[in-house]
């Protein structure tokens, strides 16, 4: 098999970026960089065969470190039913962290997750959990509703609430289940400027959660997100430093697409 030509910078890249991230994660920071569609053995290969460590020992628990405990409570509670393409736009929406439905696939069975769909349905077929309530195992025996708990979609239209994750969350409409509730920050910013469009999201330029107003929000692509918080610079507590983010954000974006011009 004829083997694949790395563009010039990336094993500098790959240095630099290699410490501490799986190949995995490395492989989507690679191609996201470059442009490419590399797989994850090419990427592993070209940072072996040039002897760059990535300080992680073998066997090294990948899933704990990428995936928090909430994120793992979220889709149990939620995968009874739900499909995995579904279930990644739910986390992508609730984490505001990119999933894809072979991500939810992976989760759930290294965790043996069920959602009971078999992807069609049988004739005479009755469903395993009819008229039985799921069976409580692990923290849900914590968290479970209690008889006479009010579920979260009772509140009145209007309703904010503080999440686990510090995002402040409104009710604004009725009867559509757990489309009832937006982000705050996206509600506000789709009252002055319209809709938000797909693959875009609402943040905070202090970086402050609760902090809602006009002119704390701005609206940036997750591409734009990614490099960001790759930057790591909104991370300092300086002033202006949201725009130096962004700027440097939209610079290395530039460059990565004039590379994938010039192929």
């Amino acid at each position: 098999m004829k083997r694949p030509r790395f563009p010039d910078g990336m094993e500098e890249f790959v240095r630099r970026e290699a410490l501490g991230r799986r190949d995995d994660v490395l492989t989507e920071l690679v191609n996201k960089e470059f442009g490419t569609t590399y797989t994850l053995d090419q990427v592993r290969s070209f940072r072996r065969n040039r002897r760059i460590p990535n300080g992680i020992k073998p066997g090294q628990n990948y899933r704990n470190r990428k995936y928090t405990p909430e994120m793992i409570e979220y889709l149990r509670d939620h995968a009874l039913g739900t499909g995995n393409e579904e279930l990644a736009k739910l986390m992508t929406e609730r984490f505001e962290m990119k999933f894809e439905p072979k991500h939810i696939k992976m989760i759930k069975g290294n965790r043996h997750i069920s959602s009971g769909l078999t992807g069609r349905f049988e004739k005479g077929h009755v469903p395993a959990n009819k008229g039985k309530h799921p069976p409580t195992v692990g923290r849900m025996a914590e968290t479970q509703f209690q008889k006479g708990h009010k579920s979260i979609n009772s509140a009145t239209v209007g309703t904010v609430k503080k999440r686990d994750d510090g995002y402040l969350w409104i009710k604004w409409q009725e009867f559509h289940g757990r489309w009832n509730w937006l982000p705050l920050q996206k509600y506000i910013w789709e009252l002055a400027y319209g809709e938000v469009p797909k693959g875009y999201m609402v943040t905070f330029k202090d970086g402050n959660k609760e902090h809602i107003a006009l002119d704390n929000l701005e609206m940036i692509s997750m591409q734009q997100n990614v490099r960001m918080n790759s930057s790591g610079l909104r991370q300092l507590q300086v002033d202006g430093i949201f725009e130096t983010a962004k700027a440097v954000a939209n610079l290395t974006i530039a460059i990565a697409e004039a590379k994938k011009r010039a192929k």
